[in-house]
């Protein structure tokens, strides 16, 4: 096994944990393995800090995670002071935190931002409906001058003018949308803790779970702009702390 690679297997396509880190900065022991958890000490070679790590992903049946949560127990008396535990624990308290089990994630640290006032174009506006449609408007518009300088002025300042104004639309409307889609999916949740789902609620539910996933996904665009991180990848946000 690679030093820096710790890995349980999956079973077909279910479960399956692999906690990797960049050998130029982090050194994995030899890690300790259970059914459904995978632990290693790391150290981080420039402070020489050693700490452990536990990836986790909870079985399905009952029966099972009570077993499960022993193992995380046990595995809590194994390990060193500085102890992080992360994974899918395929534990939930309510119907309503299924919602986002699926959905693109991402960590935001410090939620005290100040943000520029002026005009910033966001890269996800142009994946966005009605951004194609604002720019060709807006830019076709006559401008009564023959000194270019003006002429592309007064163009760049009435593109952002409206472009303000659309976003400013879109956002009110993708806040609404998000929240009729948060309402109906923790509805169908409900109801499929009391009764089977019909085939069209099933399809309904993995429908509004595809949109929910590409709402995240803008999220997580916008945040990656506004911490202005160039190594935050497309991929899981987190990857590169490990």
């Amino acid at each position: 096994m690679a030093s820096d690679v710790a890995f349980l297997p999956s079973v077909g396509t279910c479960g399956g944990i692999l906690l990797a880190a960049a050998e130029r900065f982090f050194k994995l022991g030899q890690p300790q393995l259970t059914n459904n958890i995978v632990t290693v000490n790391i150290t981080m070679l420039a402070e020489n800090k050693t700490w452990s790590i536990t990836g986790v992903y909870g079985p399905q049946s009952d029966a099972d995670k009570v077993a499960f949560l022993q193992e995380i127990t046990d595995v809590g008396t194994r390990v060193l002071p500085a102890w992080l535990l992360l994974g899918d624990f395929n534990l939930i308290l309510n119907a309503h935190e299924k919602n986002n089990a699926r959905s693109a994630l991402f960590l935001q640290g410090d939620v005290i931002m100040d943000f520029y006032g002026g005009f910033r174009f966001e890269s996800h506006w142009v994946h966005m409906l009605g951004f194609l449609d604002t720019v060709q408007e807006t830019w076709y518009k006559p401008v009564n001058t023959q000194d270019a300088i003006l002429f592309l002025h007064v163009k760049l300042s009435r593109m952002a003018k409206s472009l303000r104004n659309w976003r400013r639309k879109s956002l009110s409307r993708w806040k609404l949308s998000w929240a009729i889609l948060n309402l109906t999916l923790a509805n169908l949740e409900k109801a499929q803790e009391e009764r089977s789902l019909t085939q069209e609620e099933l399809e309904f539910k993995k429908y509004l779970k595809n949109k929910s996933m590409g709402i995240a996904a803008v999220q997580k665009s916008r945040a990656r702009q506004h911490a202005r991180l160039s190594w935050i990848r497309s991929g899981d946000t987190n990857t590169r702390f490990f």
